[in-house]
């Protein structure tokens, strides 16, 4: 009886290793990119970085916008379809040197700004996060559950301000909805001027 023993010395395929270990690499590589895609919503896609302000972000995948005036001040208002809701109405925000003072407040004028008069109806209660970020910013969130809208904000030293709402034409926030809020908070980059 023959008994033939295989070692790094000597393989039972001399290149089967090396084909193994490319394929896992190559494997590994598309699931990174993958996952990356997923979570940023697109890997490759272009930067909004307006002249003048602070923060730079990226918006969603197959979001369309504009940039325009509104009645708090500059802003970039985009415009998407999601699933089961119908079109959803992003917009990031510049107050500039915002009396409005913490970030809390400069949500509560945002959201003043929803709905149209500034004055909430009596009795409405709003739902209130600290511990949110916009980038690398510590930022607030408040929920508007009567016209659902979210609104997250950061209230700069320098007396700016920046604010990304999110609301749903004719529909709810759904938590997919959310999720593409969330990744374009995660996108925005500071930078001193």
């Amino acid at each position: 009886m023959v008994i033939e023993v295989y070692s790094i010395e000597k393989p039972v395929v001399p290149r089967r290793a090396l084909v193994a270990s490319i394929l896992l690499l190559l494997l590994a590589s598309f699931l990174a990119v993958a996952m990356t895609w997923a979570r940023s919503g697109d890997t490759l896609g272009s930067r909004v970085e307006p002249e003048g302000w602070s923060v730079s972000f990226r918006p969603p995948r197959r979001f369309s916008g504009e940039f325009g005036l509104s009645g708090l001040g500059p802003a970039y208002q985009f415009y998407g379809s999601t699933k089961p809701e119908g079109v959803a109405i992003l917009v990031v925000y510049r107050l500039e040197d915002t009396t409005a003072g913490s970030a809390r407040e400069v949500c509560e004028h945002v959201l003043g700004a929803h709905f149209g008069l500034g004055i909430p109806p009596v009795g409405t209660a709003r739902f209130t996060w600290f511990d949110r970020k916009l980038g690398p910013l510590d930022a607030v969130e408040v929920w508007e559950p009567v016209i659902d809208v979210l609104v997250r904000a950061v209230a700069l030293e320098h007396g700016d301000a920046y604010a990304l709402s999110i609301s749903v034409r004719g529909g709810r926030i759904s938590p997919e909805t959310y999720r593409l809020f969330d990744q374009i908070c995660a996108s925005i980059e500071y930078r001193t001027r």
